[in-house]
């Protein structure tokens, strides 16, 4: 018996439809001296299936890529927005909001997202 049955936020739509763990740390310092960051961000697939996601999907591409630099391009990111507005998400995990974007426009956004596409967070 999964977790997921105990959870009123999790409906089976959610289950149908893909996980998404984005992984993110700010700097290529980060990733190279704070592993246990990486291993805890990683863990989130593993609760995820233990949820009920069959399909996990792990978008690590923007590991040492600040959101705090409004030019930077964060490809990542945008695969989880485009796939969030696709309607193919049913979770995004991500060990704290602020891994998501640190900008204004981009860290609002998202979770509105998520609500306008029946998405759980």
């Amino acid at each position: 018996m999964t977790e997921s049955l105990y959870s009123p936020r999790i409906k089976p739509e959610h289950l149908a439809r893909k996980a998404i763990v984005y992984l993110r740390q700010s700097s290529e310092k980060q990733v190279r001296q704070n592993k246990e960051s990486q291993r805890l961000q990683l863990d989130l697939a593993e609760r995820m299936r233990a949820l009920g996601w069959k399909e996990v999907e792990i978008i690590g591409s923007d590991l040492g890529s600040s959101a705090a630099i409004a030019s930077a391009r964060r490809e990542g990111f945008e695969r989880v927005l485009s796939s969030v507005a696709l309607g193919t998400v049913g979770v995004v995990g991500s060990r704290e909001l602020s891994r998501l974007s640190r900008t204004k426009g981009a860290s609002t956004a998202a979770p509105g997202r998520t609500r306008i596409q029946s998405t759980t967070r």
